[in-house]
Formats: C-alpha cells, sequence, structure tokens
C-alpha cells in the first residue's frame, strides 16, 4: 500500500514538473510584449464621381502607409452595373 501511495505522489510530481515546465517554455521570451494587438481602423471612402486620378490614388495611399496605416481591402459598390463608390480599408497598431 506504502508503495503505491509513493507511485502515485511520484506520478502527480513528474507530471506537474511537466505542465509547469511546458508553461514556462510556451511563454513569450519577450514579457514587454502586449499580450493583445490593439488596432485602429481607418475607412477612406471614396465617391466614383469625384474621380481621382491613378497618381493622386498612390499619394493618398503612400501618405497614409507613411503615417503606419496598412490598406487591408478595398470594397465597390455599384449601380446598375458601375461603380459609384469605394471604401478603402486601413489598419496600424495603437
Amino acid at each position: 500500500m506504502k508503495n503505491s501511495t509513493l507511485t502515485t505522489v511520484a506520478a502527480i510530481a513528474v507530471a506537474t514538473c511537466l505542465f509547469l515546465g511546458l508553461n514556462l517554455w510556451s511563454q513569450d521570451d519577450n514579457p514587454a510584449a502586449p499580450a493583445t494587438q490593439k488596432w485602429q481602423h481607418l475607412a477612406l471612402p471614396h465617391d466614383a464621381s469625384k474621380a481621382w486620378n491613378d497618381k493622386e490614388l498612390a499619394q493618398q495611399i503612400n501618405k497614409l502607409g507613411r503615417e503606419g496605416w496598412e490598406l487591408l481591402s478595398v470594397l465597390n459598390f455599384d449601380k446598375e452595373g458601375t461603380t459609384d463608390k469605394t471604401i478603402y480599408y486601413f489598419k496600424k497598431p495603437m
């Protein structure tokens, strides 16, 4: 009976050490890193009736890029088969 109790205690101790070791090993090496990244979002609407030329659009997107914004997606809204509005979606870390 004493032998099985010691074996059980030893097995629990080994399992606990393994669990704690794996838990510590899996943690990020950088304790200063934020646990969850937070983001700012920007929706840049463009009315197709007020056409931007390619150069103006590139300048606007590049300006936002220099400010840290990343272009995520572009969504076109069509009316009777013609794009009537475009929204450019951006994000950047807070």
